[in-house]
């Protein structure tokens, strides 16, 4: 059931209090990530996380392997992401929340690279998980639903058609 009104499509910004009265049918990431740490982001994903988020790690999700031709954090193959958004539920009519504990400075890579992929309906939460708490809101403490490429659905990779679409709608 959509909850939505007819036409609304959050693609910047998004309140803790918009998220919380809309936020149902939402697909939400939580992107939070430590340049000097990087297993803390899924250690705190796993202590408490927006309910229903899905958790994308910037080292692997979100960035390629580092060569000795790229920098910190090279763009992550498109194709891989792609899987990774579809398994997450993302089609082209969804509407994807993003969100870190850093003012967006993580949520900003995937939105940036949704918008790239030709996803229009994202945003970022406005002052992230710790608005999501200031709001009155309890971090869910639950299984975790970060996304493993070994445990995905095999015939997500037949429904990638070009590496750089987002695919509109699964199969």
């Amino acid at each position: 059931m959509n909850r939505l009104r007819k036409g609304t499509m959050y693609q910047t910004l998004i309140s803790a209090q918009v998220l919380q009265k809309e936020g149902q049918d939402f697909i939400i990431f939580d992107c939070r990530s430590y340049l000097t740490e990087p297993d803390k982001g899924l250690q705190l994903y796993r202590e408490g996380h927006i309910p229903g988020a899905f958790f994308l790690d910037m080292e692997s999700d979100l960035s390629s392997p580092v060569t000795p031709e790229s920098g910190r954090h090279p763009l992550p193959d498109f194709e891989r992401l792609q899987v990774t958004l579809l398994s997450a539920g993302v089609t082209g009519q969804a509407q994807v929340v993003v969100y870190d504990d850093m003012a967006g400075a993580m949520a900003a890579r995937l939105w940036w690279l949704l918008r790239y992929m030709g996803h229009e309906k994202v945003a970022v939460l406005d002052g992230g998980y710790p608005a999501w708490l200031e709001a009155g809101e309890v971090g869910k403490v639950s299984e975790s639903k970060a996304l493993d490429l070994l445990e995905r659905d095999p015939a997500l990779w037949a429904v990638v058609v070009a590496p750089w679409v987002l695919i509109q709608e699964r199969a």
